[in-house]
């Protein structure tokens, strides 16, 4: 059995708290800890950030989500080769940006929710 262990590559925590259900505003439910005491919890994969997207605007409440930073390598090739270690880094940097985007949307540009993201990352 091949078990691979997982590095944090950025850990990004919202200073937002939960709103109550007055601040959400006409026809919106906010749920605070004391009226919903519920997290959502998610794990994903860069390939399925918009899926979190959609989440973020349909959930005001807190969010948490571990998004996996994938880089699969061909079959022969490791970080060891200059030209494979600078593919790898180049990919790892636009999913953490996107990752990041993300959260920056959310956490600035809304009322309520409140995100809170862990990047994982195999370890070579």
């Amino acid at each position: 059995m091949c078990v691979r262990r997982l590095l944090v590559h950025d850990i990004l925590w919202s200073a937002k708290q939960p709103c109550k259900s007055t601040d959400a505003g006409a026809g919106g439910v906010a749920p605070d800890s004391e009226e919903c005491p519920l997290t959502v919890a998610t794990t994903l994969t860069t390939s399925r950030l918009s899926g979190l997207q959609r989440l973020c605007q349909s959930w005001p409440g807190p969010l948490a989500a571990a998004v996996y930073l994938t880089v699969n390598l061909p079959a022969g090739q490791s970080t060891a080769d200059p030209d494979t270690l600078a593919h790898f880094r180049t990919r790892l940097s636009n999913d953490s940006t996107d990752a990041r985007a993300l959260f920056r949307k959310y956490d600035t540009h809304t009322v309520c929710t409140q995100i809170r993201t862990a990047s994982l990352l195999p370890q070579p």
